[in-house]
């Protein structure tokens, strides 16, 4: 093996890339080719071959210098030893050889062999820049929009960057598309974005075929934008195999094929990537699709959490506490939720906090919950600060703390967190006296309630009937009523019905009522019960009625079926819009 490592070192160093700037030393060469010709160096000795080496860099022969800087950087052969490194790299440097000059910069601006000194290492960067050296313009440019305050210089790192770009230096030619994409520094700019990355794609760097792809994907060039993709998926580029394997999958920009889908998955994941292969796992998991299959998917799923990949993590921990696909394990679950919580993840934090704090794990820990579900609420996850809120406000298992409480509420509220919200408009509603708190919380369950929050529909009922600060308003309440008992809230179901029997519209109760009471709702049974029993000849008692008092109750009839029939829906919008407070008094019959 090392004397095939020496070999190398003597064919392949001396011509490679890095040292294309340098000028053989003929003398020197003749020498090492004759004696390898000759076999007068004893191939088979590799200590012989580095002593040498060693002898022809010493007499001062350049390649065999900056090949011996190589040796002891990389240690080839050799102990690895960077002070000698830079020395021979230096060696070579003094002399203005770019290529040399750009190794002895990256040595300074890493410490390696020497303590890190930026100064020193952009001064050896700008001679390998001027020599032309492509690399060393782009780490300049690096180092000028990037690097620490006292260096930044946006005008000169963008001319080195182009500089380096304009030698086809891949990095220089991304970085720039990235800058101007993102606009950092400058005001973004696509179009140069596009221009930079389809030099680099032209000279097939799969990460430029790849941003152009997803570029021209959003941009609605949907053949150009996969063909992009499509070359850098076939360099094994795992992001575009992904990004193919989603296109296909949604089928937005695209028809969807699942086959192709399917394809592009396959090769992400063999690629090990961990995003790929959960999704891989995903679609291996369901039993609509023709891929369905448990142990691949389990396998897939459980490959991509072993890699750290949070989302996976947090599937098998599912799929170990319901005991779906794989034997309920809720150690092993414990497990994962642990893993993904050690990655920062605020949804394991507070999965494992619910199981500690109730004693759904194998041990209950109170305070180790309350501390991840602390964790978890600082990570802005909106369930956790909705159940730290209420921890607090009960001060049963923590002191209770209603300023902290109303805090951690707002924020999961802010969140969108329907059940948070509903809590907060609560909250406001508590200071009946505050104008100001009352027309908050009204603001927020009309919020809840547009979106179909059937509790939100029936507070709103609540508040328009009686009048809390001025609300009142008939219309609306009648509105939010309907909404709620068509949501399946069961005191909705409940109260209409029981509106419908005051005002003896026995038939319109009775469907309400027993709606109510198919879900075990006791007072709408006892409501429907009570309606049984009763008679609708008793309206009148015994006595015959009168022609006028059968007119009088057919007017009151109508009067109140009318007051109680849904407005129609311009009637609704108009008053959600305005707000308007209607005087029952002057209502239309």
């Amino acid at each position: 093996m090392n004397k095939f490592i020496f070999l190398i070192i003597f064919t392949s160093l001396q011509v490679s890339a890095e040292l294309q700037l340098l000028q053989p030393n003929d003398g020197a060469q003749k020498v090492i080719k004759s004696q390898l010709q000759n076999k007068t160096i004893d191939l088979d000795d590799p200590k012989t071959i580095f002593i040498n080496v060693d002898k022809l860099a010493k007499s001062g022969d350049i390649r065999s210098q900056f090949s011996l800087g190589k040796i002891y950087e990389k240690g080839l052969g050799v102990l690895a030893d960077q002070k000698l490194a830079l020395y021979w790299y230096s060696q070579v440097a003094e002399k203005n050889y770019p290529s040399a000059q750009y190794k002895v910069a990256t040595f300074y601006e890493l410490g390696n062999g020497v303590k890190i000194d930026l100064d020193r290492a952009i001064e050896w960067y700008e001679k390998s820049a001027k020599n032309g050296y492509g690399k060393a313009q782009y780490k300049l440019g690096e180092l000028f929009i990037f690097g620490p305050k006292k260096y930044l210089n946006t005008e000169l790192g963008l001319t080195y960057l182009d500089k380096a770009s304009k030698q086809n230096i891949p990095e220089a030619q991304i970085t720039l598309a990235k800058i101007y994409l993102d606009g950092i520094n400058v005001e973004a700019n696509e179009d140069k974005a596009i221009f930079y990355l389809e030099q680099s794609a032209i000279n097939h760097n799969d990460e430029a075929q790849f941003m152009l792809g997803d570029i021209l994907l959003k941009k609605g060039s949907v053949s150009d934008g996969i063909k992009f993709l499509e070359k850098s998926s076939e360099q094994g580029n795992t992001s575009a195999q992904l990004l193919l394997m989603k296109v296909y999958s949604e089928g937005k920009a695209i028809p969807s094929s699942l086959d192709r889908s399917f394809e592009y998955a396959i090769k992400a994941s063999e690629n090990n990537h961990p995003e790929a292969q959960f999704l891989l796992g995903k679609i291996y998991q369901d039993p609509k699709s023709k891929f369905f299959d448990v142990e691949k998917s389990i396998l897939s799923i459980h490959s991509s959490a072993d890699q750290g990949y949070v989302p996976a993590q947090l599937e098998m921990a599912r799929l170990l506490i319901k005991g779906q696909s794989v034997n309920q394990d809720i150690q092993k679950a414990m497990s994962w939720l642990d893993r993904a919580a050690k990655s920062g993840s605020s949804i394991a934090k507070y999965e494992l906090a619910n199981r500690y704090i109730y004693g759904q794990s194998l041990i209950r820990n109170v305070l180790l919950g309350l501390k991840l579900l602390k964790e978890s609420s600082q990570g802005d996850y909106a369930p956790a600060q909705y159940l730290y809120s209420k921890l607090l406000d009960e001060g049963d298992i923590v002191v209770k703390d209603e300023r902290e409480s109303f805090f951690w509420l707002d924020k999961a509220a802010k969140q969108g967190h329907q059940e948070a919200s509903y809590a907060l408009a609560n909250k406001y509603l508590g200071a009946k006296s505050d104008d100001q708190a009352v027309k908050k919380a009204i603001q927020i369950l009309e919020k809840l309630a547009d979106k179909n929050h059937a509790l939100s529909n029936f507070r709103l009922y609540e508040i328009f009937s009686d009048d809390i600060q001025g609300a009142k308003d008939t219309v609306k309440s009648r509105v939010y009523l309907f909404r709620a008992a068509e949501l399946g809230y069961l005191k909705a179901r409940y109260e209409l019905g029981k509106i419908y029997y005051e005002q003896k519209l026995f038939h319109d109760a009775s469907y309400w009522l027993e709606l109510a009471s198919s879900e075990d709702y006791e007072p709408a049974k006892n409501l429907l019960k009570k309606i049984s029993s009763e008679k609708l000849s008793n309206e009148f008692g015994q006595n015959i009625p009168t022609s006028e008092t059968i007119q009088s109750t057919i007017n009151q009839q109508n009067y109140i079926e009318n007051l109680f029939e849904v407005p129609d829906a311009q009637v609704i919008l108009e008053s959600l819009k305005n707000n308007t407070n209607l005087n029952p008094g002057n209502e239309q019959r």
